[in-house]
């Protein structure tokens, strides 16, 4: 992007009447060569979109359409390092919906998030409020802003994404399969939103999406990228369809009109249940509440109910297709039928008799039986290569590696990815990566095979050959159960299951701690545990190290109440820690007196203690709004440490996650190993998470020139109030205890 006339545009923040509202964007010969790719996914591509006009970007899975979306946002060199030639230049403002929209969600609640945008571009906050709100009404968003956004389903993240991007009013509209998560009805809306958007500002759209017939009337130009990222087709929406429709149908898409493509036809004997006889899979009144945070600044919401009174069953042979609105709870069913989920009541079983519940089988037992594609692509990647990711299974298994070696590489090039064999399978698109997930499940031969929207993102031969494994795989005596929005696919199932949003009913959840924490802004928290580093770092004797420890537990009962916020989990490793130094101290003195080896893990714990007993109450957009508006300091460094530490506090659902994928796949133990293995993993996970994050916080203004010249505006005041006060008494009265204590100890 040229930087000269993006930045300019946004440093005008809101005074863009003047000229053309949409974009301008000209692309000239863009190429981009993927590090460690063979040829580009991008090959010479020219384009110019005058301001106002509407394309719709398609091609076959993996043509190269995100990444011109991303070339044509800025942010292409933040995906993961190339090489780009050519030019792209946008003359306006720029809004880029991701094509995994849980990547873009920065905040805890929905106000928040959708308002990131336009805190970045300086809006004031009264009309920041109006925009997030119309921006939610706009996509039909049926909660309110103080919803946890960790609490939504995929569908429901791809509408807050939206959001987010209608909020910051653009110039230039980017979107991803903006609708490929939604059912039919949501996905009206959304285009309808889109369109009226678009329309009332003149803004310039491009959109991403295999469904043509969809976007027909919104869209007036058509791009077709082809396989090895050329443009093979470009001219008026009507015409270029009446006159190049059969070819671009043959190419994969998926052309109004068109018939159906009919599914491929696939050998049984490449998805033949290992284990004859076949698996029931059985789920009665499954009841699954998920509580949106173990933080006390969570606690105050209450669980949410997704699954109600849901009953099925799914013998040999038999596909059940599972579909319903979204946040119905589709994946949550597939994801309990895995083994994976634990419900709250109810039964879920996996076989007959008395056999006890899939959630709790061991691994290798688990895999064994299950092949499990969640909605998440990405995720169950575990391998350094695709044939290694699709082997993985039965190689766990101690299957024979010649027949799984031949099984696994006649799927590749059933699903098209026979030659991706040796390709890091992060490098896929995310189609292609949707198929490498469902080879990975198939090839060691499950009995029972759970699918959550396995044709997300798939062109009509790539769809064709998915839907063609999918009847393979149940005409060979497989169980299989589809979470889909895929009207067609869930046409070729034996029966279908259609899910209801649960009612509503839960009562909140009392506030676990009832001391001032509860009720205090961050500053005097953190002042508190300052106070308590500073002090506890220089207690001068053992006596005076133990008042001093006991100041902070009294202290700590008036912050906190009764009830300390995830005492176990935070305070074991202050315990391992100070335990760890009073050995050391002791057993390596040559004197070898406990009482003396006491006073470095004295010291120690009462340094550590309050900070980690009263992080629990450090809600990090509080404390951002603290730091940036009340300390003034700069904005940047800010947003950044307060969307680390909103993601880190998601750390322990992506453990989760993790660790239920290693498990589905059957190389989960509970040894040390797998435990590193685990925590490495973990760590990868982490790091591409935050190189994404990094794509969507670009994105959306994070780096603009009203970011770097210190005029971002925040949502939400900074609050202080009288708690506030006594908060920094309690800080001054633990200074004051350990002034005396440090008299006294002289």
């Amino acid at each position: 992007m040229s930087p000269t006339a993006a930045d300019a545009s946004l440093e005008r923040g809101l005074d863009l009447d003047e000229g053309p509202r949409g974009a301008l964007v000209e692309v000239d010969d863009l190429t981009w060569l993927p590090y460690g790719a063979a040829r580009p996914v991008l090959d010479a591509v020219s384009l110019r979109v005058a301001p106002g006009e509407r394309v719709l970007l398609a091609g076959a899975s993996g043509s190269g359409k995100s990444t011109l979306l991303r070339a044509l946002a800025g942010v292409l060199a933040d995906t993961g390092g190339g090489d780009q030639t050519g030019q792209v230049r946008v003359s306006r403002q720029v809004g880029l919906l991701l094509q995994d929209p849980d990547d873009a969600v920065v905040a805890r609640t929905v106000g928040r998030d959708v308002a990131f945008g336009p805190e970045n571009a300086g809006v004031p906050r009264g009309p920041l409020w109006e925009r997030v709100r119309a921006a939610l009404d706009s996509v039909s968003f049926p909660y309110a802003v103080d919803r946890e956004t960790r609490a939504l389903s995929g569908g429901e993240t791809q509408r807050l994404a939206l959001a987010g991007v209608l909020a910051l009013d653009p110039g230039l509209v980017l979107l991803d399969e903006p609708c490929s998560m939604l059912d039919p009805q949501a996905a009206e809306a959304v285009r309808s939103a889109v369109a009226l958007a678009v329309a009332e500002v003149g803004a310039t759209l491009v959109v991403v999406e295999h469904q043509l017939a969809h976007w027909v009337d919104v869209c007036d130009r058509l791009v077709v990228l082809g396989d090895g990222g050329r443009v093979v087709a470009d001219g008026p929406m009507t015409s270029t369809l009446a006159a190049e429709g059969e070819r671009l149908a043959e190419l994969g898409l998926w052309v109004p009109g068109a018939p159906p493509p009919s599914s491929m036809e696939v050998a049984t004997g490449l998805v033949t249940p290992v284990r004859p006889g076949g698996v029931t899979a059985s789920i009665d009144a499954v009841l699954r509440q998920v509580q949106p945070g173990l933080a006390s600044w969570q606690a105050v919401h209450p669980p949410q109910l997704v699954l109600q009174d849901v009953a099925l069953e799914a013998s040999p042979g038999e596909a059940v297709a599972v579909t319903g609105h979204s946040g119905a709870g589709k994946s949550t069913l597939v994801a309990c039928a895995a083994g994976l989920l634990e419900p709250t009541s109810g039964t879920v079983r996996l076989g007959a008799g008395d056999r006890e519940a899939p959630h709790g089988w061991r691994a290798a037992e688990l895999a064994a039986a299950v092949g499990w594609v969640p909605q998440r692509p990405e995720l169950p990647i575990t391998a350094r290569t695709v044939v290694d990711e699709v082997m993985l299974t039965g190689r766990a298994l101690g299957q024979d590696e010649d027949a799984l070696a031949a099984r696994a590489g006649a799927l590749l090039e059933v699903l098209g990815l026979g030659d991706r064999r040796d390709a890091d399978p992060h490098t896929l698109s995310g189609g292609e990566q949707r198929r490498l997930s469902l080879v990975a499940a198939l090839a060691h031969g499950p009995s029972v095979l759970l699918l959550d929207e396995p044709t997300v993102g798939q062109d009509r031969h790539t769809w064709a050959a998915v839907t063609g494994v999918v009847e393979a795989a149940r005409a060979a005596g497989t169980t299989v159960v589809v979470s889909t929005h895929d009207r067609s696919l869930a046409s070729r199932c034996t029966r279908e299951l259609v899910l209801a949003r649960p009612q509503a009913g839960a009562e909140p959840v009392r506030r676990r701690a009832q001391g001032l924490a509860a009720y205090a802004s961050a500053l005097p928290l953190m002042l508190v545990s300052l106070v308590a580093m500073v002090v506890g770092l220089v207690v001068p004797t053992v006596p005076a190290g133990l008042g001093l420890l006991g100041a902070e537990l009294a202290l700590l009962l008036v912050l906190c109440g009764v009830r300390w916020p995830q005492p176990v989990l935070r305070l074991t490793p202050v315990a391992i820690g100070a335990a760890s130094l009073w050995w050391s101290n002791w057993w390596w003195a040559e004197t070898r007196d406990p009482v003396a080896a006491l006073l470095p893990a004295l010291r120690m714990t009462s340094a550590a203690l309050p900070g980690v007993v009263l992080a629990g109450y450090l809600e990090p957009f509080s404390l951002g709004d603290q730091l940036g508006q009340r300390l003034r300091l700069p904005a940047r460094p800010v947003v950044a440490a307060v969307v680390a530490l909103q993601r880190f506090d998601q750390l322990r659902s992506t453990f989760g996650d993790l660790r239920a994928v290693r498990r589905a796949r059957g190389v989960l133990g509970r040894g040390v190993k797998d435990a590193v293995v685990l925590t490495f993993a973990l760590l990868v996970q982490a790091l591409r998470q935050a190189g994404r994050l990094a794509v969507a916080m670009e994105a959306r203004g994070y780096s603009s020139p009203v970011v770097r010249s210190g005029r971002r505006t925040w949502a939400e005041p900074a609050r202080w109030g009288r708690t506030d006060l006594w908060v920094v008494v309690c800080a001054v009265t633990l200074a004051a205890a350990a002034a005396v204590g440090h008299l006294l100890g002289r």
